[in-house]
């Protein structure tokens, strides 16, 4: 048995390692051939192309990196080609991940995509192309999946592997395992008012959104005079730009500390949250952390955006709700004053602070379990028709 999976992102990386797992055990002789992260990495599968090439966002910073994408997408049809896989998991990456899987169906592969595009939210033309390039859809969230079936695709809803692979803890149990707080949060650190950003696993996101959130806190410490900030960085490498972007927003670093430890310990560790509209906000959401939420785009991508989409909520938590249960600030709104704003009644109303947690609540009690367990035995279901 060959599989062939590609992961268009961090997000992607972790739902690509959990579904590995969960199929090694159906598959246990298969051979795995797989572009992903650090994530799929480390379940002892065949890398043959890096995650970073496909982690970019918005229809004008594509362009930037098209020679690079394209380059990948040749020389992966070339080794797909040589080396036939006998099933392709698609794991989000619809741009890249759908012309792919058409590529391989034409060659009698079967192919699979994991996390349903966002065709709810979107003009539904994309349905043509997912008919043509899948099997089988695997769907996250119970609300994607009456749409294939009014189209006569194959769907399940597998629920999100997070679900169940985050544990809440307490924001006194988090501060003790970060060893920053007694390092450098020293004073009284277990009472101290703490703010996490986390503005996203992109260079792009990292850039545009990072200056607004730190203008924020600028404006937050004239009312809280002793904030301290965690801000997450997913990697390494950005570490470097982070720190340049806080010293040319003339904040003090000393109240500062930008980490790269475990997302969901950085989460549980702060009285709110700050971030961009992505996964994120379902970890903040199920680890129960007041959150506001927000997003910036090139100008190009916001107004092509505008004229496609048909939704007006973006963030998962509003999603699933149904309702907005968090503050989004979404491009012109996406503003240090606004954000401000959320973030203080984030941090010191009660009532606001209670209404969001008991949503998040309901959102946890909702979501199906063993994701990654239904989702490899509905693709065995699939191989073995």
């Amino acid at each position: 048995m060959h599989i062939a999976i590609l992961a268009g992102e961090k997000s992607g990386d972790i739902l690509g390692a959990s579904l590995i797992v969960e199929l090694k055990k159906i598959y246990p002789t298969a051979r795995f051939t797989c572009v992903g992260g650090e994530e799929i990495k480390a379940q002892e599968v065949e890398i043959i192309g890096n995650i970073e090439t496909l982690s970019v966002m918005g229809f004008a910073e594509v362009i930037g990196k098209l020679p690079e994408i394209l380059g990948l997408k040749k020389r992966l049809e070339d080794f797909w080609t040589a080396n036939k896989p006998d099933l392709f998991i698609g794991i989000d990456a619809p741009d890249f991940n759908l012309p792919m899987e058409i590529f391989l169906r034409q060659k009698a592969v079967k192919t699979v995509h994991f996390v349903s595009p966002s065709i709810w939210a979107w003009k539904e033309k994309r349905i043509k192309k997912i008919k043509q390039a899948v099997d089988l859809m695997l769907c996250l969230f119970p609300f994607e999946t009456s749409i294939y079936k009014e189209h006569e695709i194959a769907a399940v809803c597998t629920g999100h592997p997070m679900r169940e692979r985050l544990q809440e803890i307490s924001k006194k149990e988090a501060r003790e395992k970060l060893s920053f707080f007694t390092n450098k949060f020293n004073d009284n650190a277990e009472n101290l008012p703490v703010l996490g950003l986390f503005p996203g696993s992109r260079k792009s996101e990292i850039t545009r959104l990072l200056p607004i959130f730190l203008a924020t806190v600028n404006l937050l410490k004239v009312q809280i005079p002793n904030l301290r900030v965690i801000i997450s960085t997913a990697d390494a490498k950005y570490q470097e730009l982070i720190k340049n972007i806080c010293e040319n927003s003339c904040i003090d670093l000393n109240n500062i500390e930008i980490s790269l430890e475990n997302s969901s310990e950085l989460i549980s560790a702060s009285d709110a949250v700050m971030l961009a509209s992505g996964t994120i906000s379902l970890e903040t959401a199920l680890l129960s952390r007041p959150m506001t939420v927000a997003y910036k785009v090139h100008s190009l991508t916001a107004f092509i955006a505008r004229r496609l989409l048909k939704i007006n909520k973006y963030s998962l938590p509003n999603l699933l709700a149904g309702r907005e249960i968090v503050p989004e600030r979404i491009q012109e709104d996406c503003t240090p004053e606004l954000l401000a704003k959320d973030c203080l009644a984030l941090l010191q109303d009660d009532e606001i602070i209670s209404k969001q947690l008991h949503s998040f609540a309901e959102i946890r009690d909702n979501m199906p379990e063993n994701a990654s367990e239904t989702a490899a035995k509905a693709i065995a279901e699939l191989m073995n028709k």
